[in-house]
């Protein structure tokens, strides 16, 4: 069968996990099988000789990133690491995406302040490491060098699953592939049958260290076995940090943060899925303590003379997918993606002398991808384009001590009334030479393209 889990036409037995099928998420290229939770017996129900049963089945482990296609991560061409939801949320208990990759082997989580975070992967990180939102770029044209916050704009709590491809993905994904890759896929309704129903989820951490309250709320159904739906909100208030008798309370260091998140899934025919998704990050009050007047000294360390270096952030993605596979003729798969996401940042900053600044950069972001897969006459193509659109504005302004406007600059951190074109194609032969060895060929094309309208003169 390839409806989703709990959709087959027949009837599991009692007891046995009847394997379903339920297309991978994000762009997996397969079906991946799903066990059935068995239907409980009745009271009155005689014990069967479970000794005749067949044994429960067990769920295949796939990663989709590494190749683009679903493929086993022993057999994948790079070091592959997964993080699941029940890491993050339960054994974990990560505040953050970046925080959700601390105890990934081989990563380094960099933390400016409890608003930020940048993992190193192969030693890159910033706009040379690429992260993925079910298989859409978070990356943009105004990603800056080093360390960064906007890997703390995704909600792990919305999170099924990170994949972590460790080392250079440049020919599927472009040159800020460099150092790795990072394909977050986020939750969707899984269970599905002939009668509608419902489920909820309730999550909520308290952490005394910090004082923080971190609470989601998600609710998914479906009605019959085509339609699915998830609706989820998280509410998160992080205090200051308290750091022992010899620090104590270290002010300035906790923020607050709303998401939401809206997923839904429509299955027109039997190996087909149409997606639509929409997801929202609002973080205020997100600060940069460490070069302010509340940092703390550790072993002679200074401390900054800012009063005040705040970061507001707001992201907005929504998207609609199509996914079909078990294609009759040239294509044995396709996947088509339409997006468009908005990043802004806000920067308000109070100098010692009370001077103060504020900055900000918007980005809106079209996006659109195309991929296929087809036999080759030796192995298996993967091949498709993508193409993102980023408008960019931004701004900065500089008030006296007294609150009146001193200077308005022509451009913010980066330059106003841009757009910057980003135009990649790629293609990628999987060749099975014998059982141990594929050979793996691939070759990418990108066009970039930046226009600015104002910029301030360098010289």
């Amino acid at each position: 069968s390839a409806w989703p889990v709990g959709a087959e036409e027949g009837k599991s037995v009692p007891g046995s996990a009847t394997p379903a099928a339920v297309p991978a998420p994000g762009n997996a290229a397969a079906l991946v099988p799903r066990p059935i939770p068995a239907p409980t017996p009745a009271a009155d129900t005689v014990e069967k000789d479970r000794s005749r049963e067949p044994p429960p089945r067990k769920t295949e482990e796939v990663v989709v990133t590494a190749t683009r296609t679903a493929k086993d991560p022993f057999a994948a061409p790079a070091t592959v690491n997964l993080v699941t939801g029940d890491d993050i949320s339960g054994r974990r208990m990560s505040r953050t995406v970046p925080e959700a990759l601390k105890e990934t082997p081989g990563v380094m989580v960099q933390k400016t302040g409890h608003g930020q975070g940048s993992p190193y992967l192969r030693g890159f990180t910033g706009f040379r490491t690429l992260f993925l939102i079910d298989g859409i770029r978070l990356n943009n044209s105004t990603f800056r060098d080093g360390p960064n916050q906007y890997w703390n704009t995704v909600d792990p709590l919305s999170v099924k699953q990170l994949e972590v491809v460790k080392g250079p993905g440049s020919v599927l994904y472009g040159s800020d592939a460099a150092g790795g890759t990072v394909n977050a896929l986020t939750v969707a309704r899984e269970q599905f049958g002939e009668e509608s129903s419902w489920d909820r989820r309730v999550y909520f951490r308290y952490a005394s260290a910090e004082s923080s309250r971190v609470g989601r709320a998600e609710i998914s159904g479906n009605a019959g076995k085509k339609l699915g739906i998830l609706v989820g909100t998280s509410l998160k208030d992080y205090g200051d940090v308290v750091a022992g008798p010899e620090v104590g309370r270290q002010r300035k260091t906790g923020y607050e943060e709303w998401d939401g998140d809206l997923k839904v899934t429509y299955f027109p025919r039997q190996d087909t899925k149409l997606t639509f998704a929409h997801q929202q990050v609002d973080q205020d009050d997100a600060w940069r303590t460490h070069r302010t007047i509340y940092g703390t000294s550790w072993e002679g360390t200074s401390v900054g003379t800012d009063r005040q270096l705040i970061y507001d952030q707001d992201r907005h993605l929504s998207y609609v997918q199509y996914q079909e596979t078990n294609m009759n003729g040239v294509f044995e798969a396709m996947r088509a993606s339409v997006s468009f996401q908005e990043q802004d940042e806000r920067l308000a900053r109070v100098k010692s002398n009370y001077q103060s600044e504020n900055q900000g950069v918007d980005v809106g972001t079209y996006g659109t991808s195309l991929q296929f897969d087809s036999p080759s006459p030796a192995g298996r193509f993967t091949y498709g384009a993508e193409y993102y659109q980023d408008r960019v504005d931004s701004f900065y302004r500089k008030y006296r001590a007294n609150g009146t406007l001193s200077s308005k600059e022509i451009q913010g951190p980066v330059g106003d009334e841009a757009r910057y074109d980003l135009l990649g194609a790629y293609v990628q032969d999987e060749i099975p030479v014998f059982d141990r060895l594929d050979l793996i060929p691939g070759v990418r094309y990108n066009y970039a393209r930046a226009e600015i309208n104002k910029m301030k003169n360098p010289t």
